[in-house]
């Protein structure tokens, strides 16, 4: 799905959740390697009126056909798919569901990640900017009070794992790698940005292990070889 597209539908989808009091949750959790390879888990809820409408709007009958489209909107901006699933909830609401595995950055156009010095930098240009017009927010298009209920009914986290201790970021930073940006809190933040070092534990629990491992083998090598030559 283009993007120019998205943004229509989200207007349409704004105006659906003003008139009706509908509910949406989103969650788009980026993970980083030390190489910069990307991650991505993401998770819409939706309760029952906007997950029929959407239905409808899909290519395909019942729920499945959300997550779909969904997967698909995702693989076309650049994402490696590797799995999708979509239920039913006890409440009613429907949870979609898509993962992507291992994805290049360079795959993505609103992404870019850099690895330079032992740190890694990740900039995400599709934020939070008001992207709907010039309009939106004014009392002709949505006064004040539907506006307050649009953001109380839409719920969007964007939340970024780095692969180690943060030094900088325009986020909310909820531990030492980890940061997240939500819609209510970061209205008019066009650009998601952070900068970790990379956490050499990761690629080495114990700190020298391998040649540790290497030094018992060769050990053990030249002991059998000792007690051969004995024998």
């Amino acid at each position: 799905m283009k993007r120019t597209n998205r943004k229509l539908a989200l207007i349409g989808m704004i105006a659906v959740l003003v008139l009706t009091a509908g509910c949406m949750d989103v969650t788009m959790e980026v993970t980083v390697d030390e190489e910069g390879a990307l991650d991505l888990e993401a998770e819409m809820i939706l309760d029952s009126f906007l997950a029929s409408m959407m239905e409808e709007e899909a290519e395909g009958e019942g729920i499945d056909a959300i997550a779909e489209d969904f997967a698909q909107d995702l693989e076309d901006d650049g994402w490696n798919v590797v799995d999708y699933d979509a239920e039913e909830l006890d409440d009613g609401d429907v949870r979609i569901w898509v993962l992507a595995e291992d994805t290049d950055a360079d795959d993505i156009e609103t992404i870019s990640v850099s690895v330079e010095d032992d740190q890694v930098t990740y900039l995400e240009t599709d934020g939070f900017e008001n992207g709907f017009g010039d309009d939106f927010g004014d009392d002709e298009f949505i006064d004040d009070d539907e506006l307050d209920e649009f953001f109380d009914s839409i719920q969007f986290v964007y939340i970024l794992n780095m692969p180690g201790e943060i030094t900088d970021t325009n986020g909310e930073q909820i531990d030492d790698s980890t940061v997240q940006w939500s819609m209510q809190d970061h209205m008019g933040v066009g650009e998601f940005e952070a900068t970790s070092d990379i956490d050499d534990d990761a690629a080495s629990p114990i700190p020298g292990f391998s040649l540790a491992i290497g030094i018992l083998a060769l050990l053990s090598v030249t002991f059998a070889y000792l007690r051969l030559r004995d024998h």
